[in-house]
């Protein structure tokens, strides 16, 4: 009855204007963070594009390392001088196996693999710099069972090029990852065969990792040769493509993974489409914020004589600000499920788009998107209650004052 009273003079085109302009904005405001998420994790594998990226830098190899006269260890002088610049967040140090170390399937034990007899090599990283991060990716001296991270790119070079040439079978990560194997390790004069399986798959690390207290372990007891300096490096940075980390590198001979770059370059045009597409998206939401506080104050000068009315007839002005709210909540609210409904279609005409490109792009919407629209619905809903309030308190204090 009080909803129908107050409202009665007012114009639904004016309502409709400010609810479309809100449910554009926060289509395309939220729309630009869930292309954002989708790419992100097609670029880099669910790394965030916000976050860290890395950069992995070893020396130039020249005839002089041939030869025996130079060497391609980082010094602590230059490791430090790494960390001095401004671009490096963090360094970590790739630490190498200092024995000899062979894998093998025993065709008794695990009839379903073909033979395997290989020599390997092993590193380690500190974890903060591994991409993926297994739930037994640890090991302590009596362990007999070592987990290792194998580079995603041996699984496709062995799938579509060795097994091919050999007439072995394909196999998905999912099956080597089920596979046991036994390494065998040497040095000093001594031996030892442990267990081990593949723990993971890195899209960032090319190298065989393990547990640093393996490696450690397994240096101290087996290693030929004293420790030796880091040969490569692990660079933490906002922007792998800027001008003074590439310059750098050049200056000093470092050598890095240009792909890598390309990718980091690519990173960056995104960045700056989405945020021009989140700044757009922000100012029209800016704008239909300011047009619902314009029809709320239009509902309010055109109510003028009906809410002083309600007033003196003793009618507290929280109880028809509550009114009020009711009626913005149900537009809000109506405001988020339209936005969220355009957006989940939009999400499958992009996952088709994106699949015909190659792209394989998970269904469903982000849950972080889904925050950020319930977040902006609060908050759109929060600052038109205020500007409504305060227009309805002074109301009641003219009435006083008559």
């Amino acid at each position: 009855m009080l909803v129908q009273l107050i409202l009665k003079k007012q114009k639904p085109a004016q309502l409709l204007l400010a609810v479309f302009g809100a449910v554009f904005g926060m289509l395309l405001l939220l729309g630009s963070f869930q292309v954002y998420e989708d790419i992100r994790a097609v670029l880099n594998g669910g790394d965030d594009m916000l976050s860290s990226h890395y950069v992995v830098v070893n020396k130039e190899v020249s005839v002089f390392n041939t030869l025996a006269l130079a060497s391609t260890e980082f010094s602590d002088q230059e490791m430090e001088k790494i960390k001095a610049q401004p671009f490096t967040e963090s360094l970590g140090e790739f630490k190498a196996g200092l024995f000899s170390a062979k894998a093998f399937i025993d065709p008794n034990e695990s009839p379903d693999f073909p033979p395997l007899y290989t020599d390997l090599f092993f590193e380690a990283l500190p974890n903060a710099f591994i991409d993926i991060k297994p739930s037994d990716w640890n090991w302590k001296e009596g362990d007999n069972t070592v987990p290792i991270i194998v580079p995603s790119d041996y699984m496709n070079m062995y799938n579509f090029g060795f097994a091919p040439s050999q007439g072995l079978p394909q196999l998905s990560k999912k099956t080597v990852s089920l596979a046991s194997f036994k390494i065998k390790i040497s040095g000093n004069g001594k031996e030892e065969v442990l267990k081990a399986h593949v723990a993971g798959f890195s899209n960032r690390i090319n190298t065989i990792l393990v547990p640093g207290a393996f490696l450690d372990y397994a240096n101290a007891a087996f290693g030929t040769k004293a420790r030796k300096k880091p040969s490569r490096l692990i660079i933490s940075t906002k922007d792998p493509s800027s001008p003074e980390l590439q310059q750098f590198l050049a200056d000093n001979g470092y050598e890095t993974n240009e792909e890598n770059l390309k990718n980091s370059k690519l990173n960056s045009l995104l960045r700056i489409i989405v945020n021009i597409c989140l700044g757009i998206g922000g100012v029209i939401i800016v704008m239909s914020l300011l047009s619902f506080v314009q029809y709320s104050q239009l509902i309010i000068n055109r109510s003028v004589y009906e809410l002083q009315t309600l007033i003196k007839l003793g009618y507290n002005y929280t109880l028809l600000w509550q009114k009020y709210f009711l009626f913005y909540l149900f537009v809000f609210v109506f405001v988020f499920i339209l936005a969220l409904t355009g957006l989940h279609y939009g999400k499958s005409f992009f996952i088709t788009l994106m699949a015909g490109k190659g792209f394989e792009i998970e269904a469903g919407l982000s849950a972080n998107v889904c925050y950020t629209g319930v977040v902006l619905a609060c908050v759109l809903l929060a600052f038109n209650a205020v500007s409504v309030f305060l227009s309805l308190r002074n109301l009641a204090k003219m009435k006083w004052r008559d």
